[in-house]
C-alpha cells in the first residue's frame, strides 16, 4: 500500500543508511544515528569487501548476520541490517544505497564515519564503556566477532573515500559526515537538560488548562471575551473558505500511517525464529525488459502465495 509516487514534503523523514566498517569502534555513532532518524527507517551497512565473489565457497554474510543481529539487540536501536559482498567498498555501497529498504521505504540519508588516522577504540572491551559486553568474545574463528583492524591498512583509501561521497550526492541522497563519536556521552549530555520533571502530560491536562484559561477570560472581562472568540472564528472561516490553500496538493496522510505500522511490524520480525514450518516462497525475479516479460511477471506474482 505504500507507494512512493504518493510522497509528499509534508510527510518527509531522514531515513538513514548508516555505512558500518566495524560496529566495535562505533558504538557511539550507531546509537546517535538511532535518536536522528525519528521514527523513518534506518539501515546498518555494511561491506565485505576483498575477493571476487566467484572465488569464495560460500557466502561469507551469511554467518555473519545473526551477530549483526545480536548487535541490534545489544545496542537496543531499531535498525535493519543489511550486508553485501563486493571487490571493492564503493561498489558495495553502489549495491547498498539501491536495494537498501523495501519499496518506498528507502534510505535518503547516508552517514559516513570520518576519514582519519585514529587508532579504532573497542567499545565492547572497555571497562568504562556503557557498550562493553562479552557477548561477541570467542564466537569467531580467530576467538571474537568483529574483529579489530589495529593500526593497520585501511580497506578504504582517502582516493575512494571521496569518490564514495560523490557517488552518493550524484545518487540524490542527503549526505553526512560524522567525526569524534567516540567522545560522545550521552548520560552527561542528559544530566544537563533543563526540562521539566512533570511527565504527566497529556491531553487531558491540556484540556483542563483550556477550560481554566476560557474561564478566567470571562472572569476578568465577558465581552472582549466573546468578541476574540467570534473574532476567531470568523478568522478560520474566512480562511477556509477562500485560501489558497484548499486547492494545493497536501498529500496523503495514510501514507505516512501506513509507514510507521510497515516499520514496526518489519522491526518485529527476527530471521533468527523462522520455523520451516512457516517457510514461503519469497521471490526476486531478474527482468531484462518488462515487455517481453509480462506473462512472467504474473505468474510468479501468482505463485508466490
Amino acid at each position: 500500500m505504500l507507494d512512493s509516487r504518493k510522497d509528499h514534503v509534508k510527510f518527509w523523514r531522514p531515513q538513514m543508511l548508516l555505512m558500518v566498517s566495524n560496529p566495535r569502534s562505533s558504538c557511539p555513532l550507531i546509537v546517535f544515528v538511532n535518536d536522528m532518524k525519528k521514527s523513518g527507517l534506518y539501515v546498518i551497512g555494511h561491506v565485505k569487501a576483498g575477493k571476487d565473489f566467484s572465488e569464495l565457497l560460500a557466502d561469507p554474510t551469511q554467518d555473519e548476520y545473526t551477530h549483526w543481529l545480536s548487535l541490534v539487540d545489544h545496542l537496543k536501536v531499531k535498525a535493519f541490517v543489511e550486508l553485501t559482498v563486493a571487490e571493492t567498498v564503493r561498489s558495495g555501497l553502489h549495491h547498498l544505497v539501491r536495494i537498501s529498504g523495501m519499496g518506498a521505504m528507502k534510505p535518503n540519508t547516508i552517514v559516513f564515519g570520518f576519514y582519519d588516522g585514529d587508532i579504532p577504540q573497542d567499545f565492547f572491551l572497555s571497562p568504562s564503556s556503557p557498550y562493553a559486553t562479552a557477548r561477541f568474545q570467542g564466537e569467531g574463528t580467530e576467538g571474537e566477532v568483529f574483529s579489530l583492524r589495529g593500526g593497520g591498512e585501511k580497506s578504504v583509501s582517502p582516493q575512494e573515500y571521496v569518490h564514495m561521497m560523490s557517488d552518493v550526492l550524484r545518487m540524490k541522497r542527503n549526505l553526512c559526515l560524522c567525526r569524534h563519536f567516540s567522545a560522545l556521552d550521552k548520560q552527561a549530555i542528559k544530566s544537563n537538560v533543563y526540562r521539566p520533571s512533570f511527565k504527566y502530560f497529556s491531553w487531558h491536562t491540556a484540556l483542563i488548562g483550556l477550560v481554566g484559561t476560557l474561564i478566567m477570560m470571562f472572569v476578568i472581562n465577558p465581552i472582549y471575551s466573546l468578541c476574540s472568540i467570534v473574532l476567531c472564528v470568523l478568522l478560520i472561516l474566512l480562511l477556509h473558505v477562500f485560501s489558497p490553500a484548499r486547492s494545493a496538493e497536501w498529500g496523503s496522510i495514510s501514507q505516512a500511517l501506513i509507514f510507521h505500522q510497515v516499520r514496526k511490524y518489519l522491526l518485529m520480525l527476527d530471521s533468527r525464529k523462522d520455523h520451516v514450518k512457516f517457510w514461503r516462497p519469497q521471490m526476486l525475479l531478474m527482468v531484462s525488459n518488462p515487455r517481453s516479460s509480462c506473462p512472467l511477471i504474473v505468474f510468479v506474482n501468482d505463485m508466490k502465495k
